[in-house]
């Protein structure tokens, strides 16, 4: 049976009270000398969702959200210039006389 760190709940519940300290201890001595933190999924790195199993909306929400405020303000530029200069691509300061 293969295991890793985040499995580390469902071993330790598996062990009589002494080795589930030893357990912890070790762990806690390696994540301080590697200055690691015992975290739990799901949780972001550079803005993604790390997660195991299968994905859920909510998981996603934040990254969809950026997008669509991303998308709306690109939609206003290009609306705005072309009602200033006629050129989706080009910006012109609107002229007062």
């Amino acid at each position: 049976m293969s295991t890793s760190i985040l499995d580390l709940p469902l071993v330790v519940s598996d062990l009589r009270e002494p080795e589930a300290k030893v357990v912890y201890m070790i762990l806690a001595h390696i994540t301080n000398s590697l200055g690691f933190n015992i975290g739990s999924l799901p949780f972001l790195c550079l803005g993604v969702p790390i997660f195991k199993g299968k994905p859920k909306a909510a998981y996603f929400q934040p990254v969809v959200d950026k997008i669509k405020v991303n998308y709306i303000k690109e939609l206003e530029k290009c609306m705005r210039n072309f009602l200033w200069s006629g050129d989706l691509n080009n910006r012109k300061l609107a002229t007062v006389s």
